[in-house]
């Protein structure tokens, strides 16, 4: 990880608490405060869980796929719903500042859009659970 973003580096100099760093795929040198390395099985280096189709698995699909592995009945927050996403290894943060916010809309969007939501709020308050009803 470089600041906010994981791209992959060579580190060429540490001085002065920066590092000078070149960029593995463009070849650029440029200098960054902010340097982290991740073991190669972690969530972060995991390739996108990829969907049939071919694309990446959205979050909303992820914290359903999440939900699914948890026991029935079981409520969670859309923050909660994210780290099950995240630690399953169904989705991968992109960067975003507010991936519970982008859950927590498309939860909503589903649910008042007349089909079966797969996501529904919980009894407990501010909380969701998994659709089980047919």
């Amino acid at each position: 990880m470089v600041g906010r973003n994981e791209i992959e580096v060579e580190l060429m100099e540490h001085s002065d608490g920066s590092f000078l760093v070149r960029s593995c795929k463009t070849g650029k040198l440029f200098r960054t405060k902010a340097l982290a390395t991740y073991p190669p099985h972690s969530p972060v280096h995991a390739s996108k869980t990829v969907m049939s189709s071919g694309r990446p698995m959205s979050i909303l699909e992820a914290a359903t796929r999440a939900l699914r592995m948890q026991p029935k009945g079981a409520a969670f927050n859309v923050r909660e719903l994210v780290k099950l996403a995240v630690d399953g290894g169904w989705w991968t943060p992109t960067g975003a500042k507010t991936p519970d916010q982008t859950l927590y809309s498309a939860i909503h969007r589903e649910n008042i859009s007349g089909m079966r939501p797969r996501i529904v709020r919980s009894t407990q308050r501010g909380k969701f659970e998994l659709n089980r009803k047919p």
